[in-house]
């Protein structure tokens, strides 16, 4: 094995950087949670199989039937991955790419890989032909597991030169049929795949993952990068299982009887971190989610399931927003026994008061009635959405809005905020219900550092969670990996008090004609803030005489393929509008905006940074219309692309 090593360049911080797989990185060792054991992917999930053999790991919903594994049967599968993927000639250190819906197959090929020091590499079910080719390419994946046959046609669109690390494809949804050839290359059922797995003993399994060490790649997380094609992010074995065990255990204090339901993208390091690699070191039970959950099944499984922890993005929080909304009148009539609707409003008002008590870390309000009306709504709301015994909310990704953690703050759910990257192996700053602050992102992790940097106010980040480098990225690695350690995230912040808030990216911000900087997510905040009618907002003025502003109000969505429609829903169905259309054409509308606007201009540092005019966009920004990347953030180039008539008009 020794003479297949190619002996990459460290880089960096003596030996904890490295852009080289091939290459290990040290431990940053440190007291308190920073002085835990490391231990590898396959260490930690041979632990738990000892540890809970018979408890339910995994769940998923096949035919109408669920169907489950134990963890012994769990550990069971990824052996049987880790058997078949060196009987296909895969060695230490490989990349095995995996494109499609969450699934217990996605987790098995993950776990399998990562038990036998390969490179377990998501991809985006979303991708195109290019996107997909690409990670593979770069990564120079050795076996590619696809969902389906919809996903395999997309590498059979490309160069085959793309592919000439490719050694096999799977295809793992159970009832597809057998594959044709990809130029070529053999493909495999999923049962076909795991067969070839008799052709290899445990024993050189065993032999594999004792060789492991913490500090070498377990996982590349390709960035949704936006502008420019994706980087590698490598993590650890040692940053996967330290982060998901100090995050679970020592931030939330969450226990061994824990239910998540595994719905967002297991390509993105938060689900990873969420679905797979804390489970795994926690022992927690994931029920997995149908491929159309955010296009609306998603509410049925979360009542089906009843998870105990659910994460979700910005959005998510939104529709759900939306859903009660729309259907308030009949949720309070059943809630309250068809008592009046201003007593479910005295019950919400008190839990409103009780989250913002505790925000002030204050006792909540007293009196006798309104605690009872407050449990009433705030237990049927849980009940309607699959929150009966959920006690840990979270968010992340991107910004959400004051009015909308407020909102199910009237409900008595408390979402937490979450501050994170792929960079920092998911969070790195979390929310607590005993310690929160709205609009910020919470406390650095045990163990960790967060600092701002004091020349840019930058935000900073140090400890076992830090990445070991972007794959094949030297240039990269030296401009975000300090010499003394310190990545640097690009975003600008504050963190008083211990507390971060993010105000902006540094590469987003605007340079005015009269040199004013301006940080264009602070403006975009308070609009949103003052105008609930709008879903998404982006600031213009690079190199302008004044700033002006996108505006994109809350619509429906196409639940069959996640597209905005014209129909506005209850926050910005107002003066008789039922229609973007209809908006952009209603003096009322206009006056309204205006209104909204002032407000935030009011609230701004400065003059210079008081937005002059709007203009409202024919559709909302999301993954699929290219406005957003996967990870939720904002393609302001692209954007720009697709409206500059908008623009020119705005600057006329």
């Amino acid at each position: 094995m020794a003479e297949e090593i190619v002996v990459g360049e460290v880089i960096s911080n003596g030996t904890y950087t490295t852009t080289d797989p091939q290459c290990d990185v040290d431990i940053r060792m440190g007291d308190g949670a920073a002085a835990r054991a490391p231990v590898t992917v396959g260490d930690a999930l041979r632990r738990t199989s000892a540890a809970v053999p018979n408890k339910v790991a995994l769940r998923v919903k096949r035919e109408g039937v669920w169907r489950e594994w134990t963890w012994s049967q769990y550990e069971g599968e990824a052996v049987r991955v880790a058997q078949s993927l060196i009987a296909l000639g895969v060695k230490e250190r490989e990349a095995v790419a995996i494109i499609g819906f969450n699934s217990p197959e996605w987790v098995f090929s993950w776990a399998g890989a990562a038990t036998i020091g390969c490179m377990g590499t998501g991809i985006y079910a979303t991708n195109g032909p290019e996107g997909v080719a690409y990670v593979v390419d770069h990564a120079k994946a050795k076996i590619v597991i696809a969902e389906d046959e919809k996903q395999l046609a997309k590498f059979r669109k490309v160069d085959k030169s793309l592919l000439k690390s490719v050694k096999a494809f799977v295809v793992y949804s159970p009832n597809e049929p057998t594959p044709d050839k990809v130029h070529g290359i053999p493909a495999y059922t999923w049962s076909g795949f795991m067969e070839l797995g008799a052709k290899t003993s445990q024993e050189a399994v065993e032999v594999k993952r004792g060789a492991v060490v913490p500090g070498q790649c377990c996982s590349l997380i390709y960035t949704s990068g936006t502008t420019g094609n994706p980087k590698a992010v490598m993590i650890s074995h040692d940053s996967c299982t330290w982060t998901a065990k100090v995050a679970f255990e020592d931030v939330f204090g969450l226990g061994r009887e824990e239910h998540v339901v595994s719905y967002l993208p297991l390509s993105h390091i938060a689900a990873q971190l969420m679905d797979i690699i804390s489970p795994m070191v926690n022992e927690v039970t994931v029920h997995f989610a149908r491929p159309d959950a955010l296009k609306g099944s998603l509410k049925g499984t979360l009542q089906e399931c009843q998870p105990t922890v659910f994460f979700g993005v910005p959005r998510v929080w939104e529709k759900f927003r939306e859903a009660i909304l729309a259907k308030a009148k009949d949720l309070y009539s059943g809630l309250l026994g068809g008592l009046k609707k201003n007593i479910g409003a005295a019950g919400k008002a008190y839990n409103l008061q009780k989250y913002l008590a505790a925000e002030r870390g204050e006792a909540p309000p007293g009196g006798c009635l309104s605690p009872a009306l407050g449990r009433k709504v705030s237990g049927g709301i849980k009940a309607v959405l699959g929150f009966e015994r959920c006690h840990t909310f979270c968010t992340g990704a991107a910004p959400i809005s004051r009015d909308v953690l407020e909102y199910f703050g009237s409900l008595d759910i408390n979402v937490l905020e979450l501050f994170g990257m792929s960079e920092v192996t998911g969070p790195s700053n979390c929310s607590v219900a005993d310690a929160f602050r709205i609009g910020k992102c919470g406390r650095q992790l045990p163990g960790t550092e967060t600092a701002i940097a004091e020349e840019d106010g930058e935000v900073i980040f140090r400890g076992r969670h830090v990445m070991m480098g972007y794959m094949y990225n030297e240039k990269a690695t030296k401009e975000t990996i300090d010499e003394e350690g310190w990545l640097h995230s690009g975003d600008i912040g504050t963190n008083e008090e211990g507390y971060l808030k993010i105000t902006g990216r540094k590469k987003e911000i605007l340079i005015t004609a009269a040199g004013e900087n301006v940080a264009p997510v602070l403006l975009e905040d308070e609009i949103k803030k003052q105008l609930p009618c709008v879903s998404n907002a982006m600031v213009i003025g690079d190199r302008k005489k004044y700033l002006t502003v996108f505006l994109c109000l809350k619509t429906k969505m196409n639940e069959e393929d996640g597209t905005p429609l014209p129909g506005l829903v209850s926050d910005s169905e107002l003066f008789g509008c039922s229609t973007v259309q209809d908006a952009k054409t209603s003096p009322e509308y206009k006056k309204h905006l205006d209104e909204g606007l002032t407000r935030a201009n009011k609230n701004a540092i400065s003059r210079a940074q008081n937005v002059q005019k709007w203009a409202i966009l024919p559709r909302d920004f999301t993954q699929e219309g290219g406005e957003l990347t996967p990870t939720m953030k904002l393609r302001r180039k692209v954007v720009l692309e697709m409206y500059p008539d908008v623009v020119a008009q705005l600057y006329n």
